[in-house]
């Protein structure tokens, strides 16, 4: 497996408000309408208790299951409908960008084996806006990121130990920048910005 741990998904800011993909993605209605769900059940991670008092870590751990879940129907759905697209942009076992691997892996991890357990840390964090003073914030993380219990994935056969083993550290160190919501934030946007060569084209020829 060619992988590229240079050259990722980074993460270089939180998003204090809901973030959208550009405007020219609604050229393609479906791929924009899957993204935003994506981003929506992303935010949904780091969201205060509702009011049935419904206990807060089997919540957070759902939303990372169908977080996880719902990009890679993305994948699936772009690879169904979208026949001239370059494969090596959109599958993601022929991209060379371990966060997007690791995605993978986690999803079946997630829906086969167990479930990320998260926990919280406090983060001091500030605006663009120099009138907005610093000010906390609680972020959540995938705490039991494991080697072996990766490694014992079907679909972890195609890679070596090191790897999975710099595949793993890399996500930690992206989703710590501003938890593990942000992270598949910025991956459900930098996986539809991937259109971004094809899309003048949309309107007039479709894909």
């Amino acid at each position: 497996m060619k992988l590229d741990f240079e050259n990722h998904i980074r993460v270089e800011h939180g998003y204090f408000l809901f973030p959208l993909p550009d405007e020219k993605y609604k050229a393609l209605p479906e791929v924009y309408d899957k993204t935003c769900a994506v981003i929506y059940i992303a935010s949904k991670i780091e969201s205060e208790p509702d009011k049935h008092k419904v206990p807060c870590e089997p919540i957070v751990e759902a939303y990372i299951r169908a977080a996880l879940s719902e990009l890679i129907a993305l994948e699936e759905f772009i690879l169904d409908e979208y026949h001239d697209i370059d494969p090596l942009l959109f599958k993601i076992y022929k991209t060379t960008d371990p966060i997007l691997h690791m995605i993978k892996l986690l999803r079946n991890y997630n829906i086969h084996v167990s479930s990320s357990m998260v926990s919280q840390k406090s983060m001091r964090v500030r605006t663009l806006s120099e009138k907005i003073p610093e000010f906390d914030i609680e972020v959540a993380y995938i705490s039991n990121l494991n080697f072996e219990a990766i490694r014992n994935l079907r679909s972890s056969k195609d890679y070596t130990d090191d790897q999975l083993r710099r595949m793993l550290d890399i996500f930690e160190e992206q989703q710590n920048v501003f938890g593990i919501s942000t992270l598949l934030i910025k991956v459900a946007l930098s996986y539809i910005g991937r259109f971004e060569r094809y899309i003048k084209s949309i309107p007039e020829n479709g894909l």
